[in-house]
């Protein structure tokens, strides 16, 4: 991948797996990695493994995913002016 450098380590290509799956897993290409999303418990990772390719537009597209998550998430109720 061209790209690889300015997307390795960017929020919508990253996930979490267990100590054991993430050791197995290692830095395996997107489709040999599948399996041990198979096994993972994590939400998250759902739906990393409905993909059947790990590309920058699928990247793109779960970072600005994860990205309104994390707004909704952590956002607060506006504060009232005086």
């Amino acid at each position: 991948m061209p790209q690889h450098a300015s997307i390795v380590n960017r929020i919508g290509n990253l996930t979490l797996l267990d100590r054991r799956l993430n050791t197995a897993a290692k830095n395996a290409a997107f489709v040999d990695k599948l399996p041990y999303y198979e096994q993972s418990e994590l939400l998250l990772n759902a739906e990393v493994r409905q993909n059947i390719a790990w590309r920058i537009e699928e990247i793109n597209l779960r970072q600005a995913a994860l990205s309104q998550r994390a707004v909704a998430i952590w956002s607060f109720p506006p504060q009232v002016a005086d």
